[in-house]
């Protein structure tokens, strides 16, 4: 009997651990696309302040 409680509790910290892993995973990806479009505007930026000039 205690033996099962214990499966069960086991079962759902995993599946709480895979979804904080996901966050993470998701998060880092985020980070990943917003430093590619940061510095593609900053290139756009860059290229017409020097055609201004």
């Amino acid at each position: 009997m205690a033996n099962e409680e214990q499966n069960k509790m086991n079962e759902e910290q995993e599946r709480i651990n895979g979804k904080k892993e996901g966050k993470a995973r998701k998060a880092s990806s985020n980070r990943n696309v917003t430093t590619e479009i940061r510095s593609k505007v900053e290139a756009e930026y860059r290229s017409e302040k020097l055609t201004r000039r």
